[in-house]
């Protein structure tokens, strides 16, 4: 079999170093957020380093950066994103598209005929700064105009205003939309994010499905007053019914071990410690790897939230600002992957993925796969973020021949 000279990954190390250094701090964080001056570096620089390889490159109108190779037709996808959380890893997304062009790079190499295309692509704001899964959801025609025109940052940009900063149209934005049968099949190598692998002692994973996420805004309405004069038992409380629906939330979730919760992005008015809070707002997500589950919670939310304000004698609004549903991983795909894997000696894990990613919107479109490589300790969206060069080496060459198969007929 063969295998991917070790000049190829001294590259791909040396990529995801100086692409690290786009956002990077000392502390050895990355914070390049969506449509920011660091991302947008980032992509000019990575659109070199595709057309020094011999990818035909551009960027769409939502700021997806593809690099193409081979014949017209359906195209084999190989995705995932540069974009960070702020202070997160220098691995979580931006390893699946160095990979992705590390192992198009052993191909052409070793001479391989493409009788698919293959495309390298780099998707935008994956990470929701703006809107969740944004660069591929534009891709598959699944924003709207009015969607784009009210979606606000975690730090309230306007994703209008972000666009027009990154040199882009919002205007434009429908015409990233592509056809399903643009997409013979999709593959997207990331790091776990998560412990399982490395403490079960596994080489690789081989994702079987992808959880569900919902996201939501929450806002309780009171009445302001003054905290040291009004009673306790007359307050029109907007703190109290947050906290107290934050808890309801919390004790259902901890019936079922499958359902994850987070809150963040919280604003509170007045922002005086003497005054009691009018108006409380922050968002919610909700994941589930089953749908109908999912739903549920959100429903119940929806009553927490009405019992909450009512305890409280304030009033609440919750509203979902996105879903994307859990999907499945294709048979084929995944069979592939571990095929591949195994054929090399490599011990692979058919696991779920508790995080969501650009490939659970490809899955209804067209076969789809996912290839995990572990993760040190777990951690992920922190400094401390880091995969083992030597697993990477694993995952890339499994890659690479997935890829190698996928894109002849």
């Amino acid at each position: 079999m063969t295998v991917i000279e070790e000049t190829d990954f001294a590259e791909l190390f040396a990529d995801l170093d100086r692409l690290a250094g786009f956002g990077g701090s000392e502390g050895g964080g990355v914070s390049r957020t969506a449509f920011s001056p660091s991302f947008t570096d980032a992509q000019a620089w990575l659109a070199g380093r595709m057309a020094e390889a011999g990818l035909a490159v551009r960027l769409d109108a939502a700021g997806n950066l593809i690099g193409r190779f081979g014949p017209p037709g359906p195209a084999i996808v190989c995705g995932s994103h540069i974009d960070s959380v702020p202070n997160g890893g220098r691995f979580d997304g931006a390893l699946g598209v160095l990979a992705g062009l590390a192992a198009f790079r052993a191909l052409k190499t070793e001479g391989h005929v493409f009788d698919r295309a293959l495309e390298v692509i780099a998707f935008a704001d994956e990470e929701g700064e703006y809107f969740s899964l944004f660069g591929s959801r534009a891709m598959l025609g699944l924003v709207t105009a009015p969607e784009i025109e009210a979606a606000r940052g975690t730090r309230g940009k306007l994703l209008i205003d972000a666009l027009r900063d990154a040199g882009l149209d919002p205007a434009l934005v429908a015409s990233a939309r592509r056809p399903a049968s643009d997409f013979h099949a999709y593959v997207e190598l990331h790091i776990e994010q998560g412990p399982v692998l490395e403490q079960s002692g596994f080489d690789l994973g081989v994702v079987e499905n992808i959880v569900g996420i919902a996201t939501l805004e929450v806002t309780f309405t009171g009445r302001p007053d003054h905290s040291g004069t009004t009673p306790m038992r007359q307050r029109k409380d907007a703190m109290r019914a947050a906290i107290t629906y934050c808890q309801l939330c919390y004790d259902e979730a901890a019936k079922d071990e499958a359902l994850r919760l987070n809150f963040d992005d919280w604003s509170a008015a007045p922002r005086a410690l003497n005054v009691v809070a009018e108006r409380v707002r922050f968002r919610q997500e909700i994941r589930h790897p089953d749908a109908a589950s999912l739903s549920a919670f959100v429903a119940k939310a929806a009553r927490f939230a009405q019992g909450a304000a009512e305890e409280s004698s304030a009033t609440a609004d919750l509203r979902e600002l996105a879903r994307d549903e859990p999907a499945q991983m294709n048979m084929v795909i995944k069979a592939l992957l571990k095929a591949q894997a195994e054929a090399r000696g490599y011990k692979t894990l058919v696991m779920p993925s508790g995080a969501g990613h650009d490939a659970q919107l490809f899955a209804p479109i067209c076969p789809t796969g996912m290839l995990f490589v572990p993760s040190v300790d777990g951690r992920s969206h922190c400094p401390q973020e880091f995969s083992k060069p030597d697993a990477i080496r694993l995952a890339v060459t499994v890659l690479r021949d997935a890829l190698r198969s996928l894109t002849r007929i």
